[in-house]
This record gives C-alpha cells, sequence and structure tokens, in this order.
C-alpha cells in the first residue's frame, strides 16, 4: 500500500474533485408493493446495510442490468453495493451506471467506499435524493494528465483484497463450529492446563549478528529483536545457520512471532520448535501459542533480558480435551474464529486507507 501511494504521487498524482453525476447516470429504483412481489431468482434491493442489499428474490422480467453500484437514498443512507447479477432496486436505493468510463469490480469497490464516507451527511430524515447525489463532490486520484487514475484505484483494492484472500478470511461469517468455539470461551467453558515450556519446545539461540552493510537485499531473510516489522531487518547473504519455517523466535524483551519463512537469527534471540508432540506449528496453533507466549513480554526488559535459563522456568496456559490433552483443533478453531471477527476491523481499516488516500471531500 506504502509504495503504491509512494509511485502514485512520485509520477505526480494528486486528487481532484468529481459531482458524482459527473461520473455516473443516477436513476431511482422502482417500487414494488407486497401484492406485486412474487418469490423467484432476481435479487430484490431494499434499503438495508447487509447482505450486498439484497432483501429477497423475487421474479421480473424487467430486471436492471448488472455492473453498478446501488446506494440507499432511504433507510441505512449511503450504504452502498457492487451488483455483478441483474437485480430489481426498491425505491429506497439510488443505482449507479458508469458515465464515459467502463465498470470493473475493483473500481466499484474504490467507490463504494467513498460515496459510504461522503454519505454521513445525510440520514433518515436528510435523504441523499437523485439530485442531491448528482451534485454531491467527492474526490478521487488523478494522474499527472488530468484523467482519473483508474489503475491506482484498482491496485489498491487487488492489494487489500489479496490480503484477505490469502488469509482466508474473505467472509467475515463464522461457521457453527467456530461460534461455537467463541461461546465456549467468552463463556468460560474452556479447559485450561499449564504447561512448563521445556515440555513443549526444544530451544534454539540465534548465531550470529549481522551488520547494517551485510543486508544487501540477497539471500535469507535476518531476524533481530524488537516489534517493528515483527523484527524482520532485511536479507542477507552472510554465512550463518538458517532455522526452518513453522517455528516460533521470541527475543531478548519477550516479543514471540510465529515464522512461516525459512530465515537466520541474532544472537540474543531464540528459536522454538515443538518436541516430543505428535503435532506440527502451522500458522493457526502457532499464532495461539505466541498469544500464550505474549504474557512473558512484560516480565523482560533491556536490563533483565529474555534467555531460555529464565523461560525454562516458566508456563504457559494451553486448552485441553477432557483427558487432559492439548486440544489442538480448537486452538484453530478459536484462532480463525477471532481473526474473521478482527478482520471486520480490517476492513474497516481498509476503507479508512482508500478514504485517507484520495482525502475525500464532501461538498454540496
Amino acid at each position: 500500500m506504502r509504495e503504491l501511494e509512494n509511485e502514485f504521487k512520485a509520477s505526480g498524482g494528486t486528487f481532484t474533485k468529481y459531482k458524482i453525476g459527473e461520473l455516473f447516470n443516477i436513476v431511482k429504483g422502482k417500487r414494488l408493493t407486497k401484492a406485486n412481489i412474487k418469490p423467484g431468482n432476481v435479487n430484490f434491493l431494499g434499503a438495508i446495510s447487509t447482505n450486498n442489499g439484497v432483501r429477497e428474490k423475487i421474479a421480473t422480467e424487467n430486471p436492471y442490468p448488472a455492473n453498478c453500484i446501488t446506494v440507499n437514498y432511504n433507510g441505512s443512507v449511503g450504504c452502498s453495493f457492487y451488483q455483478e447479477d441483474p437485480f430489481w432496486a426498491s425505491d429506497d436505493v439510488n443505482v449507479c451506471y458508469a458515465k464515459g468510463w467502463k465498470m470493473t469490480r475493483e473500481k466499484a469497490l474504490y467507490f463504494c467506499s467513498v460515496i459510504r464516507k461522503y454519505s454521513r451527511k445525510y440520514s433518515y430524515t436528510q435523504k441523499w435524493t437523485v439530485e442531491r447525489m448528482s451534485e454531491s463532490s467527492i474526490s478521487l486520484p488523478t494522474t499527472s494528465n488530468g484523467e482519473i487514475a483508474f489503475n491506482y484505484m484498482e491496485s489498491v483494492i487487488r492489494e487489500l483484497s489479496a490480503y484477505l484472500k490469502v488469509s482466508g478470511l474473505e467472509s467475515t461469517k463464522l461457521t457453527d463450529e467456530e461460534s461455537a468455539a467463541v461461546q465456549k470461551l467468552r463463556n468460560g467453558n474452556v479447559k485450561w492446563k499449564e504447561f512448563l515450556l521445556p515440555c513443549l519446545f526444544t530451544c534454539r539461540s540465534g548465531n550470529v549478528d549481522i551488520q547494517r552493510k551485510h543486508l544487501n537485499g540477497n539471500g535469507t531473510i535476518y531476524i533481530n529483536s524488537g516489534v517493528t516489522n515483527h523484527g524482520v531487518i532485511g536479507k542477507t547473504d552472510y554465512p550463518a545457520a538458517i532455522f526452518p519455517q513453522n517455528t516460533i523466535t521470541i527475543d531478548m524483551f519477550g516479543n514471540a512471532y510465529y515464522r512461516d519463512f525459512d530465515y537466520k537469527m541474532a544472537t540474543h534471540a531464540h528459536v522454538f520448535s515443538l518436541s516430543n508432540i505428535q503435532e506440527n506449528l502451522n500458522a493457526k496453533n502457532g499464532n495461539f501459542i505466541c498469544a500464550a507466549l505474549s504474557y512473558f513480554q512484560k516480565k523482560f526488559s533491556f536490563s533483565n533480558m529474555c534467555n531460555w535459563t529464565k523461560m525454562s522456568k516458566m508456563k504457559i496456559n494451553l486448552p485441553v480435551t477432557p483427558s487432559g490433552v492439548i486440544d489442538w483443533d480448537f486452538m484453530e478453531t478459536l484462532i480463525t474464529a477471532e481473526a474473521r471477527l478482527a478482520i471486520r476491523d480490517v476492513i474497516a481499516w481498509r476503507n479508512k486507507v482508500i478514504e485517507k488516500t484520495k482525502g475525500v471531500v464532501a461538498n454540496e
């Protein structure tokens, strides 16, 4: 994201105000009475804030064409959605078709974020009518030659969407199993057990302290102490042992991170791998254990550095089955559930980033 923004600015990109009516042909949805609504296969959009605006499925022979943005003018005012399929919009919804440019999913999602931000000045008592919306101004990224920077807009959405996809968290809806795990935790029904760290892990110390001049961008990732970028300093081909992925690193301050890549490690940090346990570390259980280990952060400082001698006397709490065995399945289900819940904040952050990047300015 930062690279995209820097490249955009370096190429002379700026932000320019545009009236929404200059960018879209806006039409008002049409009212359907209950008597005229029959079950079918076409999405019927109402003034709601969920389910992409789809209230139910109806039968209709003349739906609105797809590849457009719908915006609630009433009810949940300003809630905006990209419509990939033909639909019918109620009279509480404004329908926006691209005017003089080609709509894509990425462009639409960018515009949806802009429009949602701008709509805050309207409400149930102050409707965002077609006329008001047409005259409303938003600020969009613009190239040095005065054209809307659609490529930049699409790149921003692709980068942010890629993160969600790679994380397996495109959907924030919990499965039944995930919901049960969350409720079990929140109701205090999880059985916990203390484990001495040596009973769980084999610890190895880092074996090299690399100078800045050796960070040449080649070779293997090098990890030092610190929370910035999770301790990742850069890449180096300086000779040193390489520690494998699917391990946990703990630095001298007690900061613990799961590593899904091979790396070289500074001498004042440590590498944890599971020992004598018929289980492999992965991103889910690894991050769960890191959360449990984070308790130690308040115990260590520059004057009281973390080392294995101290840690070997420490215990962590992990969930267990009724028979007292570590409940790896529960750990992985819970961490996935909590990630889905947290990703809602990431999605809000995504919208905030987009809004900040384009500097939304709304004027009647």
